[in-house]
């Protein structure tokens, strides 16, 4: 990693020069990690639930550690060879530099660091891997509805919670819009997605 969690700052105290290192903020600002897992958050009981059907325990599991334990359960192909998603070391995911730089830090190019940019990049991917797979389960659940289908026939139980947690999700975003409450950038991001999907899949079934 680039970065040092401490800048040191220099000062005078009387004749004497001395130098004093700037207060760790990482209990005071979200690591830019923290922000990218929290698009989940919204997912975060249901995610902890269909674990906990495969047997985990998860009631101590840190939030990063619950996405990557529900990445390789769900996501990667370690129960379907048909996909290229890989599964992880939740070791090496829980321990991303991405978690321990801060947006502040860009003051000294962290930011823009080619390395950094890589730490950020394989949480990024993790994360967008993991909200796609619920939206594809509600896509699935709402092209049974369109074809006159059940969709307790056409998917399985786990795609049905999914699709139930995408729908109860999207629902709170829309009315959360609707009632001007606020709403952060990766939910609005999500919202605007979403409506262009649902246009598309429009179109497609006309």
């Amino acid at each position: 990693m680039d970065l040092t969690d401490g800048l040191i700052i220099p000062a005078q105290i009387g004749n004497k020069p001395v130098r004093l290192r700037r207060m760790n903020r990482s209990h005071l600002e979200p690591s830019l990690g923290t922000q990218m897992t929290m698009e989940l958050l919204p997912f975060g009981n249901v995610m902890a639930y269909q674990l906990k059907r495969r047997g985990f325990n998860v009631k101590n599991l840190s939030h990063k550690d619950l996405v990557a334990l529900y990445y390789n359960e769900f996501v990667s192909n370690k129960e379907n060879q048909n996909n290229s998603y890989k599964p992880i070391s939740s070791y090496e995911f829980r321990n991303n530099a991405a978690f321990k730089i801060h947006k502040s830090d860009s003051f000294n190019g962290d930011l823009e660091s080619a390395v950094n940019q890589t730490h950020f990049s394989a949480v990024s991917n993790i994360v967008d891997r993991v909200v796609k797979h619920f939206k594809v389960s509600q896509l699935k659940k709402r092209y049974a509805f369109e074809n006159g289908q059940d969709p307790r026939e056409s998917l399985t139980d786990d795609e049905l919670i999914q699709a139930a947690a995408t729908d109860r999700v999207m629902s709170h975003l829309e009315a959360s819009v609707l009632n001007d409450k606020p709403v952060n950038q990766g939910q609005i991001i999500n919202l605007i997605f979403w409506l262009f999907i649902i246009i598309a899949l429009w179109y497609i079934l006309e």
